[in-house]
């Protein structure tokens, strides 16, 4: 029971982390002429919130959730 709730921590911990980078990919669309020169960073984000969303999908499932 211990060991769920540090992994549920850890999930909450990386959706916190999420957040905070779109909140600088936010602030960013507020200045067009920045985001062709960040064009390769939000092309990584977006790769790598694609990865977390797998995770956070297969640990909600039945994925991780059957060990």
């Amino acid at each position: 029971m211990k060991e769920q709730q540090h992994r549920d921590e850890k999930i909450y911990d990386l959706l916190v982390t999420m957040e905070t980078v779109y909140s600088f990919v936010n602030a960013i669309e507020d200045i067009p002429e920045k985001i062709q020169i960040l064009r390769e960073i939000i092309t990584s984000i977006l790769r790598q919130t694609f990865e977390c969303v797998i995770f956070i999908r297969e640990f909600a499932g039945h994925g991780f959730s059957g060990k």
